[in-house]
């Protein structure tokens, strides 16, 4: 609130001492993991403008979202209609199918109960197909997490009475809720990945944008049925340097094919443009070799 408002903080962090810090920084993380969509991504642009100490529990928290439960994902994906199983003699995995469409992968997959990565707008599961799935093996789940809306809602009312009308925060906050509005919206999401498939993907060697398949149900979707993808991101492998040369070599080329193509698009091409192509919305694969290295949007 302080931090909105544009008042100094009621406490000095520089002046507490560690043990203090600890407990600040423990009350802080479990705040943010009961907050919404809207204060995510609100803390999220403050970026460097923060305290250093503020700026490391926003990493942490970052790194350490807590998945939804199990009863909110099997309501997730019983909603988007591809009738999750329980499966007793299988722990700590239950089954989905995925409805034939005439392409891509359908039939029944193994999911895990576990989260593989977990974000403050939904959570993503790695699928393995059983012997009756057809289309690929691996596949990515991305189920959206439940009551977004009314949490919203509440993030609104309580900020929008404690914001004066007309400041610059205000209007800060019409842009990220416009921001917010947008990430929910899961079928204008599926349609920008379709078409950033058809301009990026193999637009330069290595260069790739990850497919999607399915957004369930068609109506307001809150699953997407996508591509996996191998490797880490960008940024993940920019933090563990590596001694070949070559590899680095590959991959400053690909980033800059990358690079090349989001601006040929963007300004003299089609005008489409993925609005937030940082180092964390890549993935580098070097798997098969350097090679045929890969770099997906």
């Amino acid at each position: 609130v302080a931090y909105l408002q544009g008042l100094p903080a009621p406490l000095d962090m520089d002046v507490a001492s560690p043990e203090f810090k600890e407990l600040a920084s423990q009350a802080m993380g479990n705040t943010l993991q009961g907050a919404g969509p809207f204060t995510h991504k609100m803390l999220q642009s403050t970026g460097d403008k923060v305290g250093a100490a503020l700026q490391e529990i926003l990493l942490a928290f970052k790194d350490s979202i807590a998945p939804m439960s199990h009863r909110e994902l099997m309501h997730q994906v019983t909603a988007a209609g591809i009738h999750p199983k329980e499966l007793e003699d299988v722990d700590g995995k239950f089954m989905v199918t995925i409805p034939d469409v005439g392409s891509g992968p359908s039939g029944n997959y193994f999911a895990p109960v576990k989260a593989t990565a977990s974000a403050s707008i939904g959570q993503g599961h790695l699928l393995r197909g059983t012997v009756i799935a057809s289309g690929a093996e691996l596949v990515w789940l991305k189920v959206m997490r439940p009551f977004l809306d009314e949490k919203l809602s509440e993030e609104y009312r309580i900020l929008d009475s404690i914001t004066p009308a007309g400041s610059n925060t205000a209007k800060a906050m019409l842009e990220v809720k416009a921001s917010v509005r947008n990430e929910l919206d899961w079928e204008q999401e599926a349609h920008f990945m379709r078409r950033g498939f058809e301009l990026y993907h193999d637009s330069e060697p290595g260069l790739r944008s990850v497919q999607i398949h399915q957004a369930l149900p068609a109506e307001k979707p809150v699953v997407l049925v996508m591509e996996a993808l191998g490797g880490s991101t960008l940024a993940g492998w920019i933090s563990k340097p590596t001694q070949d040369a070559q590899e680095v070599c590959e991959a400053a080329r690909m980033y800059g094919g990358a690079f090349r193509v989001w601006v040929k698009e963007a300004l003299a091409g089609s005008g489409f443009f993925h609005g937030d192509p940082h180092a964390g919305n890549f993935m580098m694969d070097f798997s098969r070799g350097v090679e045929h290295g890969r770099l997906t949007f």
